[in-house]
This record gives structure tokens, sequence and C-alpha cells, in this order.
């Protein structure tokens, strides 16, 4: 359906993974924050770059604690000028590491869902690479990080939090790079040394007609359980709008990831995952 697009395209429709963390320190002031973003070739390069620019690193996204990890297929031409970037399908999640500001984070994914895509395009096309016979071209990762404070007092926040009871302790499910045992397998909570699953099938929300007829938008935001074999296994709505809940459940729930494996066993993941509906263009 037009207009309905899912990750870091000029999308109508972009999904966001959220790192969720039940026990964790208060959000620090934006003063704290610092960044920092790594950059990797998904292959061995065949060009060795003489001239980088690093991406800087959205604003508003820093102050909010959101990290992303975009991947940018570049193009680039015998002379060794990058010609052309282009955002793989597989890369484009924004993610961060506690369930603070779910509102105001919503609202930056719904107005500005190409923003870390943006900044690493806006770095990618100011690369020089050494100059080669033919056009060249490789996927490079960007992951857009924040470095924690080093401060006593996010250390005694950070204890505290963590001795106090938390909503994962209360339900059984796991702290972030926690395992807890079940009958059958293990649960985790993607957070930590626990990664969020490579998505290998996707399937994009549809906007549906209901909403069309007056051009609703909005986010919903569903916890979500991957089972084993990578398939998910449920998805709850914790933030919802009735005109796009089951739309957002309905693609979801066929999505598929890598099975997630710790120590040498299967291990369920449990994650956040934010859906953003605007109406398609005309």
């Amino acid at each position: 359906m037009p207009g309905t697009q899912v990750t870091v395209t000029s999308a109508a429709l972009f999904v966001v993974i959220v790192v969720s963390s039940w026990g964790v320190a208060p959000a620090l002031p934006l003063a704290a924050a610092q960044s920092q973003v790594g950059v990797s070739a998904l292959s061995a390069p065949l060009r060795k770059v003489i001239a980088s620019v690093e991406p800087e690193y959205p604003p508003e996204a820093l102050r909010l604690g959101i990290e992303a990890d975009i991947n940018l297929e570049v193009v680039v031409n015998a002379a060794g000028a990058v010609t052309n970037t282009e955002p793989s399908p597989a890369g484009g999640t924004m993610l961060h590491h506690d369930d603070q500001n779910v509102s105001e984070r919503a609202e930056f994914v719904a107005n500005h869902a190409n923003a870390f895509r943006d900044a690493a395009v806006a770095a990618a096309r100011q690369w020089k690479f050494e100059p080669g016979t033919t056009q060249w071209t490789c996927v490079f990762s960007f992951q857009f990080r924040l470095k924690p404070p080093d401060s006593s007092q996010a250390k005694k926040a950070a204890r505290t939090s963590l001795e106090s009871p938390t909503p994962s302790a209360i339900s059984g499910s796991a702290r972030p790079g926690e395992v807890v045992p079940t009958a059958s397998t293990r649960r985790v909570r993607v957070g930590g040394d626990v990664k969020v699953p490579h998505k290998i099938a996707d399937v994009k929300p549809l906007y549906p007609d209901d909403a069309r007829a007056v051009r609703a938008k909005g986010v919903v935001l569903l916890e979500v359980t991957i089972a084993s074999n990578g398939s998910v296994s449920n998805a709850r709505v914790l933030r919802s709008i009735p005109l796009f809940d089951q739309a957002a459940i309905d693609a979801v729930t066929q999505w598929k990831f890598e099975p997630t494996v710790l120590n040498g066993a299967p291990a369920e993941v449990e994650m956040l995952v934010y859906i953003n509906f605007v109406p398609p263009s005309e």
C-alpha cells in the first residue's frame, strides 16, 4: 500500500525497536550526555579510506537518550568520490535503554524518523577513498551510542535502582542481559550484552481504511516476545491507538528473526517495538 514503508527510507511508516530495561537509573540531564559513533564495513573493504567525516549525533535524540543502528550502502566511483548512498533494508533501528519519556520518544520517532539516517548520509557523502579502476559499492554500519556519565551520582542512582523491586522481578520477565530459566527454554530482555535480534523476514504494517477516512496518525508501542525459533510468539499493546493496534499486531506477528543462542542454548527474547502510522500521500 502506498505510503506504508518500514525501516529507514522516506517512509510514511517506521518501525523502532526499543531496548527495554526495568532496573535502570532515572534519566540524566542533557549536560551529562555524551555520544560516540562507530562505523564499520560489513564486508572487507577493497579500498582504503583516505578522508572521513564522523556523523553528527542528532541533538534531540541525544537529549532523549535514543541510540540507533543504521546500515548504509555507499557507492564510490573510480576516482574515490562517494556518488550515491542508499539505506540498507537490514538496518534502521532506533533504541534506548529505559522505559522513561515514552511519549516524548514516540513523538521524536514520528517526527524525525530519518534523523540518524540523514546524519549517516551527510557524513558518508564527504568521505574520500583511494582511486580504483571501477565503481565500488560497500555497506557500512553506523552505531550511534551514548556514553554513560562516569560520576558518583550516576553510580549511586544505578545501585539504588538495581537494588529496588522492578516490574521484571514481579512479572518473572528478564532484566536486560539477564537470563531467566523456564521449564522449556530461557528468556532474556534486550539490553546489555543481549543484542536486538537480526530480522530476516519483514512484513510492513498496512494503513487501515478506517484511519484513512479521517487521516489519523500516531505511534503504537508493542511488547514483543520472540520465540527460540525466531518467530514472534506474542505481541502486547502497551501504548494504544485503537485505529492502529490490530494493524501493528498483524504485521509484527509475521516477522521472523535469526534465533538467539546464549551459551549454546536457544533463548526467547523480549523487546519493545514502536510503529509509527501517518496518512499515506495522495
